[in-house]
């Protein structure tokens, strides 16, 4: 499995993302090869003309709520081209119903991974992605917009602009149909290219931290997932026979307030991590030969910081990263 702490994605999409090649569905669309390259499982949830604004059951909206995004760690998000191609509708009007496709996501899994796959190039009717189309605006000025709104909510996005696979001089052999489909062989390009994305971009477990406001709850729920990812790999491990005893637990904050007593505790339960860490490491290094030491910074500072914290949660994640590559 890919180190990109993710079992299962589901990919919402329009007919790029189902596999369509203009005439007929490729037998490898982007779900095979990206699976393939990261080790995971991918459903394919692409629609033919679907669009982000619309209620037809190939929409956005109705392709999230038909979909039991419980059953997924992540998904992808790859519309917009058909609203730009199929209706002519103002920017905001589709911004503001992807913001509400977003809600309807994370209100079936507040905890999913969300990435942005933002249009390829299309030349339908036009020589260039800058050249307006009926709505008065360009596939470069919607893509900008869809940016702005995956962007402004933290959602990480790929930008095909940036180091272009599809180009104005190259669309017409890399495009089946010559402006907008991609042939089998750009489709496994494309596809290379997300799983790379997706590497790069991993899906952290444990949140990071924004404010003090509710420090136990948030230190707590980090605390009890790490606990459970953790014990449900031991679990694994031992079930092999190479693992003996029970895997040490983080012991949640009781303290109510923000005092010594309080303090003394989260030190504390940090020092557990790094002994749960530490016992992973062996784990790992008996099934792989690999020994990769992860120290937490654990905060012993009299004042609380958030970066402090997210820098011990971030190596938290990176142990439950190196569980996920793990082959049972």
């Amino acid at each position: 499995m890919a180190n990109v702490g993710i079992i299962n994605l589901v990919m919402f999409g329009d007919s790029i993302t189902a596999g369509w090649n203009g005439s007929g569905f490729v037998a490898h669309p982007l779900a095979y090869w990206i699976g393939k390259k990261l080790g995971i499982d991918v459903a394919n949830r692409g629609q033919n003309e679907g669009r982000i604004v619309g209620d037809r059951p190939n929409d956005l909206l109705p392709n999230i709520q038909s979909t039991d995004l419980t059953q997924y760690d992540a998904c992808t998000v790859a519309y917009g081209i058909n609203d730009l191609d199929d209706i002519s509708v103002p920017i905001k009007t589709i911004t503001d119903q992807l913001n509400v496709c977003l809600d309807a996501i994370y209100a079936k899994n507040a905890d999913i991974k969300v990435y942005a796959l933002l249009p390829l190039p299309a030349f339908v009717d036009v020589p260039n992605p800058d050249t307006p189309k009926a709505a008065g605006y360009s596939e470069n000025g919607l893509i900008d917009a869809l940016k702005q709104t995956f962007q402004s909510r933290g959602i990480t996005t790929l930008d095909w602009r940036q180091n272009p696979i599809i180009t104005v001089e190259n669309h017409q052999q890399l495009l089946a149909d010559g402006v907008l489909h991609p042939s089998q062989s750009t489709y496994e390009l494309l596809g290379n290219r997300i799983a790379d994305f997706i590497s790069e971009n991993p899906r952290l477990v444990l949140r990071m931290m924004t404010n003090l406001d509710h420090i136990q709850d948030d230190l707590n729920d980090n605390f009890d997932i790490f606990n459970r990812v953790m014990n449900g790999f031991w679990g694994n491990y031992g079930s092999l026979g190479l693992g003996d005893g029970a895997l040490n637990q983080i012991k949640l904050i009781d303290a109510d307030l923000l005092d010594r007593e309080f303090r003394l505790q989260m030190i504390g339960a940090f020092k557990q991590a790094q002994q749960i860490i530490n016992e992973l490491v062996g784990m790992i290094g008996s099934l792989t030969g690999e020994l990769n030491t992860l120290m937490i910074p654990i905060p012993y500072s009299l004042v609380l910081n958030i970066d402090k914290l997210n820098d011990c949660f971030k190596v938290m994640n990176q142990a439950l990263l190196q569980v996920n590559q793990i082959e049972m």
